[in-house]
C-alpha cells in the first residue's frame, strides 16, 4: 500500500504493511525524484542534507511519541544500508542518478553531483546559501511530518481544491506584471521604429529616440486595467 504527498518535484511515498490484525502501519517513507532511478529512504535524504545525527533528524520531525514510534524504520532502513554519513549519503544518492552528466568534458564526481541534484533540482524554491541545506531540511521534515499525520488521521489530510491552499495573486502583483509587458512591448516597438530609421542613407539629422516615444501607451495600459 503506498500513499503519495506531492510538493513541488519530491514526492514523498509511504510504504505501510498490513499487521495480523489487519491494520495498516508504517514500514518506511520513501522520497520520490524523478531524475533518479530508484525511490531513495527518507532519512538517507536528511544525512545527505546535513542531518547525520539520528537524534537530530527525529527531533525535526517530531518527538511526540506516536510520531518516534512510527518514524523508527526509516532509522533502521539507513542502518540495514550502512549510511552513517554525509558523504555516505550522498554517494548512495549519486549511484541512483539515470544519467552522468559531464562539465566541460570532465565527468563529476557521485557526491558533488548529489550535491547539485539537492541545491538545484530539490525543493528550489528554498533557497541554499554555501550548500546550507537547513532549511531545506525544515521544510522535509515537515512534509515527512505531515503524510505520517495523514496516515492516522484522514482530517489532516489537505485538499488541493480548498480555497485556503490557493496562492492568490493581489492587485499589486497584477499591476506590476502588467506594468512589465507594457514596458517591454513600449521598448519593443520603439526599437523597431529605430531599426527602420537608422539604417536609411539619406538620414541627414541624428535619431531622436524621444520623438517617436509614445507617451501614453503605459498610461493607457494601466488605466484599461483599472476600468
Amino acid at each position: 500500500m503506498s500513499s503519495r504527498c506531492f510538493y513541488y518535484d519530491v514526492y514523498i511515498l509511504l510504504l505501510c504493511e498490513v499487521c495480523p490484525s489487519g491494520c495498516p502501519h508504517i514500514a518506511s517513507l520513501h522520497s520520490n525524484i524523478s531524475i533518479l532511478m530508484n525511490d531513495v529512504p527518507i532519512v538517507v535524504v536528511f544525512k545527505a542534507l546535513g542531518l547525520e545525527s539520528d537524534q537530530e533528524v527525529v527531533q525535526m520531525v517530531g518527538t511526540e511519541d506516536s510520531l518516534m514510534s512510527q518514524f523508527a524504520p526509516n532509522l533502521e532502513e539507513c542502518h540495514r544500508l550502512q549510511i552513517f554519513t554525509q558523504t555516505q549519503a550522498l554517494n548512495y544518492i549519486g549511484s541512483k542518478l539515470r544519467q552522468r552528466q559531464r562539465w566541460g568534458g570532465q565527468i563529476k564526481t557521485k557526491v558533488d553531483e548529489a550535491r547539485d541534484l539537492l541545491t538545484n533540482t530539490v525543493l528550489t524554491h528554498v533557497p541554499v546559501v554555501n550548500f546550507n541545506f537547513r532549511p531545506k531540511c525544515i521544510y522535509l521534515a515537515l512534509m515527512v511530518r505531515r503524510v505520517i499525520e495523514a496516515q492516522g488521521d484522514s482530517f489532516k489530510v489537505d485538499d488541493r481544491d480548498y480555497y485556503g491552499n490557493k496562492r492568490l495573486e493581489l492587485a499589486g502583483q497584477l499591476i506590476s506584471l502588467l506594468f512589465e509587458d507594457l514596458f517591454k512591448k513600449f521598448n519593443s516597438e520603439l526599437k523597431k521604429i529605430a531599426d527602420q530609421i537608422i539604417p536609411k542613407p539619406s538620414r541627414a539629422a541624428l535619431f531622436d529616440v524621444v520623438k517617436h516615444m509614445r507617451q501614453d501607451k503605459i498610461t493607457n495600459g494601466l488605466n484599461t486595467a483599472a476600468i
